[in-house]
């Protein structure tokens, strides 16, 4: 298994509390990652989290493939938004996101932990990242306008 880590920082104009209320149901993130399609909270958080099927699809070698992950989520901590994503074969991924007041909007910063496959590695760090990279530059677009 490899190891790897994902970093973005996104300042938004709104209020950090409209930004984490939106970001702590996994269902909302639909609009914004371009991967995901038809994400469904399902029976089984652990400990108070909240479960998901996400579905994904994407293009591997060209060729458009659909995949599904299970995505744990929970943001009992005011500010923070925590989730746990498995999806096969054998990529785990643990995410923190900050949500906090900066310069009369808010400062987003999240960071992913990886373990993959080492042979998928690479293309877990290029498609995550440019699909979270996206996805906050959305998430400003639904917020700015």
């Amino acid at each position: 298994m490899a190891r790897g880590r994902l970093e973005h920082t996104a300042d938004i104009a709104a209020p950090p509390e409209r930004i984490a209320a939106f970001l702590a149901d996994l269902v909302n993130y639909e609009a914004l990652h371009p991967m995901l399609v038809d994400v469904r909270a399902i029976p089984g958080g652990p400990d108070g989290a909240t479960r998901y099927l996400a579905p994904h699809r994407m293009r591997l070698l060209g060729i458009p493939i659909r995949f599904t992950c299970r995505v744990d989520l929970r943001s009992d901590t005011p500010g923070e938004i925590v989730s746990h994503t498995l999806q096969r074969p054998g990529i785990d991924m643990w995410s923190t996101v900050t949500v906090r007041p900066h310069s009369g909007g808010t400062r987003l910063h999240e960071h992913v932990d990886i373990s993959a496959p080492r042979l998928l590695m690479n293309t877990v760090l290029r498609d995550g990242g440019s699909s979270h990279a996206a996805m906050w530059d959305n998430l400003r677009s639904y917020f700015e306008g």
